[in-house]
């Protein structure tokens, strides 16, 4: 745990975060009784992973292996022979043991007439009373929580028998995982990997620092902080044993919501859940919007809709996870990013469109951000990362290793594989391939050095745009934070630069729209059903026999949702004063815009229709995406338009999540920002929104008590 600890430091965390993880990592220890303060007794074990632990501390024997006798056809004559040679050896074992053993004692002996010093001590003799008494014939302890375990699995007397049972030769309770009830093996209940890095993320709260799990996980990723091997953080005579190369098995990471869950309940079991901090979200955002290469526009748009919602992301007693601060940041953004340019697959061409216009206009304004030049920028930046950064490569298609970052990989870590290294379980398949690289020679290019770093992307694609030859447009050297939004948070006057006709339409410019139910994790489960499928039949006449011997087919039941096209022209019919004062704020704001006058001005007869996508929002929602397999929230993302998708991919590799973590997070708050936030004035007056879908009411309602 120091050396873990010492690993954050070194990585960006601040200086206080030791005697934090200190006071927990010990906390945590004496709540499992590993240790006690108040007096001398010998470490206490668990349910699970305890036969290691009771070996060593009661000293247990290793059963010898028998060896199987000689076949039946090999004869008596070989038997004997066999026999007879075994006899031999066990006898002259036995022999160079005890001359060993009187060699040993005479040599004590001596010793223990001369000073006593710490030298003449054995090893028996500095052990501890209680250690001592450990091992000379009692009983096994568990700790409280083990004994507790171990009552709903047996009596207390079959529980005393399992306590003498040290070298576990008793099959009727084994002492495992699948044998354990949910609620041990999901709780901080023993020591674990996990439970180390809860720790660690424990104090992060605590001293509120800036290094967040999506970091603590990148890191571990990235081989910055130790996982899976821990060689390096032993002695140097022993480190140099085994190839210290982390296990890429995506299966062995962390998710951020168990981990959370776990953090959660490892902050109640240790009772420090009062000196958990909120986490800054401004900050994060901050830092978030300029790992995107976003403009500072946008930030300050999302810094507006913070200061309006103010949301709590307290944690208390009552709670069963730690809020998701990054999801909730990221979250903003794309919410953000969405009623801007709706991101609809129409909606930003057309604002892209209309901003190469503007730009086109020589004025002493800076430049207007164009939303499809920057995706473009976000994805050939991970594309070429892809290619010269191994963690990323291996994120994106594990199933495919690309041999030359590999070998960049490990010689960036200083690896020098050997003939007389050792392999872990995980990397012994590298060791053949490792060792025939080494007869060829290293040529492998080690000009790229990514160190540490809490906006890596921002920060690579720098390094990469100075060394790589075939970005020949300057894609990678794009920088977009000094971009300006004036043109949509200001646009009379821009659009009169471009187009002396020009028509303002209230919403997105995709309006292909499609109304459905929202779908849940119920909705979907009963959809699943065979037996809630619907089978339309037809009622004829009395005394008809007319299509009764007809076979009864399954088909599509007639559309009985409202039509779009009304719907649509409905809320533009009620939301008509809305609209017009939406247009006078706008011409009034729109006043303050003063051009350079010296410049010519180009009218282009192209773009004939703006767009105010933030008039009309849309929505895609399933709730409960925690609850469903990954098929089916897959099957829900890929219905999402292309731009959406790309930014919530970006996203999702900048917090470290899966789809269905940020999913859940940015739905709720979606929900919250459209239908449950408050954005008038004290003085205001107006009654609340009146919400005639009772499943939408229930979402929202959950949406506000999330938020």
């Amino acid at each position: 745990m120091y050396s873990l600890t010492q690993q954050l430091i070194r990585l960006g965390a601040d200086k206080n975060l030791k005697p934090v993880i200190k006071y927990l990592w010990m906390r945590y220890l004496e709540k499992l009784e590993i240790f006690d303060l108040k007096y001398d007794a010998p470490p206490k074990l668990p349910v699970v992973n305890c036969k290691r632990d009771a070996d060593i501390l009661y000293e247990v024997p290793k059963k010898k292996r028998k060896r199987k006798s000689p076949l039946s056809d090999a004869g008596s004559t070989t038997f004997d022979k066999v026999s007879l040679t075994r006899e031999r050896s066990k006898k002259r074992i036995l022999y160079q043991r005890a001359l060993a053993e009187a060699h040993y004692e005479s040599f004590s002996q001596k010793s223990v007439q001369e000073d006593n010093t710490l030298h003449s001590e054995t090893l028996g003799s500095l052990k501890s009373s209680s250690e001592k008494s450990a091992k000379q014939g009692g009983p096994k302890s568990f700790n409280r929580y083990s004994i507790k375990e171990l009552r709903k699995k047996m009596s207390k007397g079959h529980c005393r028998r399992h306590k003498f049972d040290k070298s576990q030769m008793m099959k009727c309770h084994k002492l495992t995982y699948k044998n354990c009830s949910r609620e041990y093996y999901e709780g901080v209940y023993f020591l674990s990997p996990i439970k180390m890095y809860c720790i660690l993320y424990l104090g992060l709260l605590i001293n509120r620092d800036k290094i967040q799990l999506g970091d603590l996980f990148r890191f571990m990723k990235e081989g910055h902080i130790n996982f899976n091997n821990y060689t390096e953080l032993l002695p140097e005579d022993y480190s140099n044993k085994f190839i210290n190369i982390r296990n890429n098995n995506k299966n062995s990471l962390f998710s951020s919501s168990l981990f959370r869950t776990t953090t959660a309940k490892m902050a109640k079991f240790l009772n420090v859940v009062r000196y958990i901090k909120v986490i800054n979200i401004l900050d994060l955002c901050q830092r978030f919007c300029k790992e995107m290469n976003l403009p500072g526009e946008i930030l300050a748009s999302v810094e507006n809709l913070i200061s309006k919602t103010n949301p709590k992301l307290t944690f208390t007693n009552k709670d069963t996870i730690i809020p998701n601060y990054e999801g909730r940041a990221m979250s903003m953004i794309i919410f953000t990013l969405k009623l801007l340019f709706g991101l609809d697959g129409e909606t930003e061409l057309e604002l892209s469109k209309y901003a190469q216009l503007v730009n086109s206009v020589e004025t002493d304004k800076p430049q207007m951000f164009d939303i499809v030049k920057w995706m473009t920028h976000i994805s050939y930046r991970d594309l070429v990362m892809s290619e010269h950064h191994f963690p990323t490569s291996y994120s994106k298609d594990p199933n495919e290793i690309n041999s030359d970052l590999f070998l960049q990989y490990i010689t960036s870590k200083n690896i020098t594989p050997d003939k007389t290294i050792k392999f872990t379980k995980e990397m012994n398949s590298y060791k053949e391939l490792l060792l025939k690289l080494q007869e060829f020679g290293d040529n492998s290019d080690t000009s790229l050095e990514f160190q540490p770093s809490s906006m890596p992307f921002s920060e690579y694609t720098n390094i990469l745009s100075n060394t790589i030859k075939y970005d020949t447009e300057n894609i990678l050297k794009q920088n977009f934070q000094e971009h300006s939004l004036d043109f949509l948070l200001r646009p009379n006057r821009y659009l009169h630069l471009v187009s002396k006709t020009v028509k303002v339409k209230h919403g997105g410019a995709n309006d292909n729209w499609v109304i459905e139910n929202i779908k849940s994790y119920r909705s979907e489960m009963l959809s699943t059903r065979p037996d809630h499928n619907l089978i339309p039949i037809q009622i004829i006449e009395k005394g008809s026999e007319q299509g009764l011997n007809k076979t009864c087919l399954k088909q599509d039941l007639p559309n009985i949702k409202h039509d779009p096209q009304r719907i649509q022209k409905n809320y533009e019919e009620c939301r008509q004063h809305i609209f017009h004062n939406n247009s006078l704020y706008l011409e009034k704001i729109s006043g303050k815009v003063q051009f350079n006058k010296n410049n010519a001005v180009r009218i282009s007869p192209t773009y004939n229709n703006h767009f105010n996508p933030y008039e009309r929002y849309w929505l895609h929602l399933q709730m409960n995406v925690n609850y469903l397999n990954r098929k089916i929230n897959e099957e829900f993302f890929n219905k999402h338009p292309a731009a959406f998708k790309l930014v919530f991919k970006e996203c999702v590799r900048i917090i470290e999540q899966t789809f269905e973590e940020l999913l859940y997070d940015y739905q709720f708050c979606e929900l919250f920002l459209v239908y449950g936030a408050s954005y008038k004035d004290k003085h205001d007056k107006s009654g609340e929104k009146k919400l005639l879908d009772i499943s939408l009411q229930h979402y929202i309602a959950q949406a506000k008590a999330y938020w």
